[in-house]
Formats: structure tokens, sequence, C-alpha cells
């Protein structure tokens, strides 16, 4: 039994009933709605037998548009699949490697294409919910941040060393935090973003397996340093979805072009 929503056959791991739900039609072991946990209850839970209802954007919860989990799984897998990251990933194996520190500063730079912190929080707000916890808005951005820079081929080291940078940047022109030697500067919550986004790759598209909302909630789960990020309370209101809910790929991008545009086709 399963809350009061589904009963289970325990030695089997499937439910008695259909699911009312396809957590994740991309993934085809979603589309067997009687299996329980994704066929693997050691490592997944599904209490009531919604959990995507809980933690991903599911239409019954009140909160369900504030839930940018789907959207970040599908963001971080369109965009690693762009002809810019297999070049950043070939540049850093050969003499061209600032050519690819370039590349990719074009990219997260405040306002580029890969800074979607300014975007989420004017069309969602702040918090933001991500795999069924609450963060602060600009979270989903550090975790893209340390996952493209890994599928682009950069150490975590050179990874730290640019988000530091970047807020050292902040401080000096905004006065805004910085971090200690330890995080590279960068503050403690958005350092440990961008490693969860570095765990994130080398546990998924690193071991040649696909990133989906399933994975991506039980890896963010298992994360070492999940307290020490940004979390959030609950909101008290959740407002209404606009008119081009549900988000998709690209929906949060900044406005800022990279330059030059010969190297950068996908981002007209």
């Amino acid at each position: 039994m399963t809350g009061t929503r589904q009963l289970v056959r325990p030695r089997v791991g499937r439910f008695i009933s259909a699911d009312t739900l396809v957590p994740e039609p991309g993934d085809p072991q979603s589309l067997n709605r009687l299996s329980y946990a994704a066929n693997n209850p050691l490592r997944y839970t599904d209490p009531n037998g919604t959990a995507y209802e809980e933690s991903a954007g599911s239409v019954y919860d009140p909160g369900y548009w504030l839930d940018i989990t789907l959207w970040l799984v599908r963001e971080a897998n369109y965009d690693i699949s762009l002809p810019e990251i297999r070049a950043m990933a070939y540049m850093n194996r050969c003499p061209a490697k600032p050519l690819a520190y370039y590349m990719f500063k074009e990219l997260v730079q405040d306002s580029g294409p890969w800074d979607f912190k300014d975007e989420i929080r004017r069309v969602v707000g702040d918090p933001v919910r991500i795999g069924g916890r609450w963060f602060e808005y600009s979270t989903a951005g550090n975790i893209l941040y340390g996952f493209y820079g890994t599928a682009a081929g950069f150490t975590p080291i050179e990874l730290y060393i640019g988000a530091g940078m970047a807020q050292l940047l902040d401080h000096l022109r905004e006065g805004a935090e910085i971090g200690t030697l330890a995080t590279a500067l960068d503050t403690s919550d958005d350092h440990y973003a961008v490693r969860s986004g570095i765990y994130l790759y080398h546990q998924t598209q690193g071991r040649g397996k696909p990133l989906t909302v399933w994975e991506f909630c039980a890896l963010l789960v298992q994360y070492d340093h999940l307290e020490r990020m940004a979390l959030r309370e609950k909101p008290e209101q959740f407002g209404v979805p606009p008119e081009d809910w549900p988000f998709r790929p690209g929906d949060f991008n900044g406005p800022r072009q990279p330059r030059p545009a010969r190297l950068f086709r996908s981002f007209p």
C-alpha cells in the first residue's frame, strides 16, 4: 500500500492498478504505468503513486507551474547536444583551449544565452521548485553551468575559478557578496550548486546514460551537499502561470547574443 492512492504488489514491485500519471514521456519506462518507482524501489520512492505530481510540475499541485524541474532537464539535454558544446570539448583537447574559454564565457556571461537567472526570476519568481525542493531562483543556472562546463571538457577547478571570478566582478561593480578561497571566491550556495551540476553530468551523460526527470530527482536527493545549496521556504502564494507555460528550452535564455556570430550558429 502506498499512502491512500495506490496498491503495490511488493513481491513483484508493481502497482495493482495503473498509475494515473506518465511522469516522463521521453523515458520508455514511464510508459509502463504499472511499474513502481521505475522498477527500482531501492533507489526511488513513490509514496502515493504520483511522485511527479509532487516534484515535477503536475497540474494537481496549486504551485505546479513554479516547478522548473522538467524545463531544467529538457534544457540540459537540448543544450549539450549543440555543436558549440562539441566544439569546446574538442578545443579543450588541443592548443585551441583559450578559444574554448572564450566561447564558454560568451555563453554564460551576465545576460548571455546560458545566464538563465534573470528570466527565471522575471517569469517564475523567487523561489522556484526543483526536484521537490524550493531553491533561490538562480540555482538552476548554477546547476546547468556545472553540467554544461563539464560536457564542454572543462575541469572542476576551471569551472570553480570561472564562477568565482564572475562573483568577484559582481562584488567590485555592485558590492555583491563573495565567498572564501575554499569556494574560489564564489558564494557557498552557488559553489555547491555548480558542484551538483558537475556531479549530475558525471552520473548521467558522462556514463552514457540519459538525463531524465527520474534520474535528476534521484541524484539531487543523493547529492552530499544538497543542504549547502540555496534552499528556501515554500512560498505562501503561487500566482498563476504565464500563457507560455509549460516552459521549453530557450524560454529563459538571456538576451545578450554571443559574438562573433560565426562561432555561435545555434544562437542567431
